[in-house]
């Protein structure tokens, strides 16, 4: 019983361990910003429309619902496979952050894939329809939220990012 013990303690100890820093890198967040930590380009855009708390929940709620409309069209398969992609893309973020934290630039032969998160998921054309028609919604959703001048700073984001996109192919 001892023996099965030992490695069992020693592992829940591992994973704490490498999940400490993580942990207050999401509580140092969320205090920063008063927010659920999200991190990436598309959070720093939705932080320029200087949205209201009661728009950031409108977002939230209409985000959620269409989170659980694809998972509706996913497979459990499916499903898993992206629940390991998230997984993984954590887990290399972490190591990117990390890295940088120690001053190391990311590494020469390191390409970022530009791909969705359902590109691996063998997506039928039902699925892959289904699936544009629930995002495309949403989308409509959350700008009907926005008032006429965020909706005009978002666009300028579309367009500023859209730009980036193209500098980057050339």
């Amino acid at each position: 019983m001892k023996l099965k013990l030992i490695p069992l303690l020693a592992g829940a100890i591992a994973m704490t361990l490498a999940a400490a820093p993580l942990a207050t890198q999401v509580v140092q967040a969320q205090s920063d910003t008063g927010t659920p930590s999200q991190s990436g380009p598309r959070m720093k855009g939705m932080n320029a429309l200087n949205l209201s708390a009661e728009q950031r929940a409108q977002m939230q709620q209409i985000h959620a619902e269409a989170k659980a409309q694809i998972e509706q069209v996913l497979t459990a398969e499916q499903r898993q496979q992206l629940e390991a992609a998230k997984e993984q893309r954590q887990a290399t973020r972490a190591e990117r952050q990390a890295a940088r934290a120690q001053g190391q630039a990311r590494p020469q032969g390191e390409n970022r894939e530009r791909r969705g998160p359902f590109a691996n998921l063998n997506l039928s054309a039902e699925q892959q329809t289904r699936i544009q028609e629930i995002k495309q919604a949403s989308r409509q959703r959350m700008e009907a939220v926005l008032t006429e001048e965020q909706r005009q700073t978002l666009n300028e984001l579309k367009q500023t990012r859209q730009q980036r996109r193209q500098g980057q192919q050339q």
